[in-house]
């Protein structure tokens, strides 16, 4: 991963962080428990607006 500048982070409900980069189109996956961290992916966005995080099973499904 390189050192790009994130400008919003999430998580989910699996020990994942989601950091995105609107300046660099980036967007990096993180596994993070309480004793380390390693990184998962990096994926290119397109012009990101934002960032949602949605833990699935949806309530209505």
């Amino acid at each position: 991963m390189s050192t790009s500048e994130m400008d919003d982070l999430r998580w989910d409900n699996n020990n994942h962080l989601y950091a995105i980069g609107n300046s660099s189109n980036k967007l990096a996956v993180f596994t993070v428990t309480p004793t380390s961290w390693s990184w998962v992916a990096t994926y290119t966005v397109n012009k990101p607006l934002g960032l949602a995080v949605q833990p699935l099973p949806l309530p209505w499904q």
